[in-house]
């Protein structure tokens, strides 16, 4: 049975940064983008369930949403949304947009929390993360998901910690058929990458002081056979996919599919507003036609 905790606010999110929001990221771009307008989502269809606990840590309880189709008499493929914000900020509700529009169109997608790097360093969050999956695989048969059909979506930070969880998903025995990456790095130590202070925090230290955990929070490095097909939608900014051609060709020797598209003009979170949202969804949903089992 489902428990489904409303939470208001807790004492032990103290440390949280919440400084990065759509709005925020709205007023950021305005400026550069005059017709930019921030993505609503109609929820008509949609059975939207919120704050569902999953994982227990020290710090505090971790929750997800829920986006379902109404018409639950069949099991659906499961999308699990991971928000981006520098590895130190964002929230699911980012996520609530997309989250709704994919259950619209025959998902359940969980947009869940994660411990951010001024609560745990990394692991924690990625290990969070894994941690959803392995919760929703316990309770398919409640959530109407098909376990054979899993796909990790990330954007920005989250997608590189969504397409770390793929490229060792079947070291893990997390059965994921495919990663979505919406503009987020795959090399920590790379010559297109500019992470810094906020790579620096979440990992332990600057590259001189952690190497070893810029290297395995890189994607790149994990790269190749048994891996699941990957998409890749990017902004016109070469830093946020520092280490995808690589992986690409690395992928590519191994005959693992995968399809890349850049937006010539958009700001780094397109996936946050119009004009480009529907326009990404249409090619998450013709990448996810063409790779998930039928």
């Amino acid at each position: 049975m489902l428990f489904f905790v409303v939470v208001n606010g807790f004492s032990q999110d103290a440390k949280i940064d919440t400084s990065y929001t759509v709005n925020s990221a709205f007023l950021k771009y305005k400026k550069d983008f005059p017709s930019i307008e921030v993505v609503k989502a109609n929820a008509k269809n949609v059975s939207i369930r919120k704050n569902v606990i999953y994982h227990n840590t020290e710090l505090r309880d971790l929750k997800l949403d829920i986006y379902s189709p109404k018409n639950n008499d069949q099991n659906f493929p499961a999308i699990f949304l991971i928000h981006g914000g520098g590895w130190k900020s964002g929230d699911k509700s980012h996520m609530q947009a997309l989250g709704t529009v994919l259950a619209e169109r025959g998902y359940v997608a969980m947009a869940m929390e994660y411990r951010l790097s001024s609560e745990a360093k990394y692991p924690a969050g990625v290990e969070d993360v894994k941690a959803a999956v392995r919760w929703a695989m316990v309770h398919a048969s409640e959530l109407n998901i098909d376990t054979s059909q899993l796909v990790l979506l990330g954007c920005s930070s989250g997608a590189q910690m969504a397409s770390l969880i793929g490229m060792t998903a079947h070291e893990n025995g997390l059965p994921i058929q495919a990663v979505i990456n919406l503009d987020g790095i795959l090399a920590f130590h790379h010559p297109e990458s500019r992470e810094g202070a906020s790579a620096a925090r979440w990992l332990g230290g600057t590259y001189a002081e952690a190497k070893e955990n810029w290297k395995e929070a890189s994607p790149l490095t994990h790269a190749g056979k048994g891996d699941p097909p990957i998409l890749f939608v990017n902004s016109q900014y070469p830093r946020f996919h520092a280490g995808r051609d690589e992986m690409i060709t690395i992928l590519n020797q191994e005959g693992i599919y995968t399809e890349v598209y850049e937006w010539p003009d958009s700001p780094h979170t397109f996936w946050l507003f119009d004009p480009w949202f529907r326009p990404t969804v249409d090619l998450i949903l013709s990448f996810l036609n063409e790779t998930l089992k039928k």
